[in-house]
């Protein structure tokens, strides 16, 4: 994808794919803030046209794909995955795909929601911690760590950076 791409007006969507699971996360209009979405479990078809109605829904002009990077550089099953994915929607979609390495997301995202649970405690209504939740929290680390290394949205033009 060329830069440009990656700073068109409109949100970005995120997705965390896994083989049973995929995590999705959505930016607010201006790029700075990720968001978890939802988890939704669903065949491959079934997938692309719910993110298909998910684009159109948040003017999504650019989807990020959380891909699995092994050190061997073997391809894992959730990369395979994710590779379909993005080729589908690159060809029926319009919108601009990219990849963004996802490497321990997972891991961190649990790990984020572990010590809300801990906090959580405290309180008397005490929610669980889910494999769902961690998918789409996972979605929303890929995103923020993306929206991060852009440096923000652009200037609208005639503003000074």
């Amino acid at each position: 994808m060329t830069r440009g791409a990656d700073h068109a007006p409109g949100r970005v969507l995120a997705l965390d794919v896994g083989l049973r699971r995929t995590g999705i996360a959505i930016s607010d209009p201006q790029r700075r803030l990720a968001t978890p979405l939802e988890t939704v479990s669903l065949q491959l078809r079934a997938l692309i046209a719910h993110l298909r109605r998910r684009i159109d829904e948040y003017e999504v002009s650019l989807v990020l794909i959380g891909h699995p990077e092994l050190r061997s550089g073997r391809a894992t099953a959730p990369a395979r995955l994710a590779e379909e994915i993005a080729r589908r929607l690159r060809a029926g979609s319009g919108v601009a795909v990219r990849y963004w390495g996802e490497t321990l997301t997972s891991w961190e995202a649990e790990s984020l929601l572990q010590d809300a649970s801990r906090r959580a405690r405290r309180r008397p209504a005490r929610r669980r911690r889910t494999k769902e939740a961690i998918d789409r929290v996972a979605a929303s680390l890929i995103l923020q760590d993306f929206l991060d290394s852009q440096g923000g949205p652009a200037p609208p033009a005639g503003e000074a950076e």
